[in-house]
């Protein structure tokens, strides 16, 4: 989704946003029922949270986890089964004080300053992306001050 802004071989060779520590536990990404059978094959512990599933990555200490589908070459899954939050990262849906926003995150490598080219690309896939969290509210992620607020957006 975010092609014309992100190269994939610049994704690749960061890995940042596929990387996690027990602090960032709540950036793993949501998946889908399929996935989480995959990950269930894998010896990989799935949580279930609302309609949605994430993965447990069971941390001990500070050590450093990555995603179960980041392979030597990048993410190992296509574009139809990769999952939403990976699509669209840098860009989360976010909620602060009740309210729900479409934000961006400061510390990608890529868009660290204010880049206008992705927040450009955020405010065209507003639509798609509401539409995607209103039935997968489990996509909502608690606000972080390490993202930058974008735009309101209302779900019912």
């Amino acid at each position: 989704m975010l092609s014309s802004v992100l190269n994939k071989s610049t994704c690749k060779n960061c890995g940042f946003c596929c990387e996690f520590e027990k602090a960032d536990e709540w950036e793993i990404p949501v998946v889908n029922k399929q996935l989480a059978k995959q990950l269930e094959k894998k010896g990989i512990k799935v949580l279930k949270l609302n309609n949605n599933y994430s993965f447990d990555l069971e941390f001990e200490g500070k050590e450093i986890k990555k995603c179960p589908f980041l392979g030597e070459n990048g993410c190992v899954l296509d574009d139809e089964n990769k999952p939403f939050d990976c699509k669209i990262w840098p860009i989360r849906v976010m909620e602060k004080q009740g309210k729900i926003y479409l934000t961006l995150a400061k510390t990608c490598p890529e868009f660290e300053k204010d880049d206008e080219r992705i927040i450009k690309l955020s405010l065209e896939l507003f639509e798609k992306i509401r539409d995607y969290v209103k039935n997968n509210r489990g996509a909502i992620k608690p606000y972080s001050p390490d993202y930058k607020i974008i735009k309101e957006m209302e779900i019912r």
